[in-house]
C-alpha cells in the first residue's frame, strides 16, 4: 500500500499529473501567443534549458527549447547543478543531438535522458522531437533505450534501431506520420529467442 505522506509517493503523483497534462497539451493548438513565445520561462525552466542545452542549442530558439523541456518533465536538483527526473527526484543524465532524420534540411532534435527510475534497466530513454505544422517541436517518438544505429531510408525518415539491456533491439520506422515499431533484431545469436521471434 502506498504511504500518501512519503516523498516518493508525492513525487510519483506529481509525475503522473505532469504526464497527463503533457498528453493533453501536446496535441492542442496553443494559439498565436504560444507560437510567438509570449509566455516567459520560469527560473526553473531557464535552469533546465541551461543544463539540457549546455553543449549548444543547435540553432534552436528560446521558444523551441521551452517546447522541448516542457514536454520532458525534468526538474532541477536542490543545489541547481543537475537535472533530476520528475518521478523520483533522482539525478538524470541528458544529452541532446540535432539530426536531419528525413534529409529535408530541417533539424529534428534527439534527447537521450533518464535514469533507472524513469527508464528501467535501460537507464536512459530517447525522445525524438519533430516540428509540427505550427512550427513547434513536439515529441514524435519516445521509449526507454538509446539509438544504437540510424539507418538512412531513402523514402523518408531514417530508421532507428533502439537498444537497451540484452541482445534484442527494436527497429522503428516512419509510417508517414510518426515512428512506429517495425520489428525486433537480434544483436547476437538467439538474441530475440525469448520473444518467440
Amino acid at each position: 500500500m502506498l504511504d500518501p505522506t512519503s516523498t516518493r509517493t508525492k513525487a510519483f503523483v506529481v509525475a503522473a499529473i505532469v504526464l497527463l497534462a503533457t498528453s493533453f497539451t501536446t496535441g492542442c493548438d496553443q494559439g498565436p501567443a504560444a507560437s510567438q513565445g509570449a509566455d516567459e520561462p520560469t527560473a526553473e525552466e531557464r535552469a533546465i534549458v541551461a543544463l539540457l542545452f549546455r553543449e549548444g542549442a543547435g540553432g534552436l530558439t528560446g521558444g523551441d527549447q521551452l517546447d522541448i523541456i516542457r514536454t520532458l518533465g525534468l526538474g532541477i536538483s536542490a543545489d541547481g547543478a543537475a537535472l533530476v527526473d520528475g518521478a523520483c527526484g533522482e539525478p538524470a543524465s541528458s544529452q541532446v543531438s540535432f539530426e536531419d532524420l528525413d534529409d529535408d534540411g530541417e533539424t529534428e532534435v534527439v534527447v537521450d535522458y533518464g535514469n533507472t527510475c524513469w527508464s528501467g534497466m535501460a537507464g536512459t530513454s530517447v525522445t525524438v522531437f519533430v516540428r509540427d505544422g505550427g512550427g513547434h517541436f513536439r515529441p514524435n517518438f519516445g521509449v526507454p533505450g538509446m539509438i544504437a544505429e540510424v539507418r538512412v531510408n531513402p523514402s523518408g525518415y531514417s530508421d532507428l534501431l533502439i537498444g537497451g539491456p540484452g541482445f534484442c533491439f527494436g527497429l522503428w520506422q516512419w509510417n508517414g506520420q510518426e515512428y512506429a515499431y517495425s520489428r525486433s533484431e537480434p544483436q547476437a545469436p538467439d538474441g530475440c529467442a525469448y520473444r518467440g521471434l
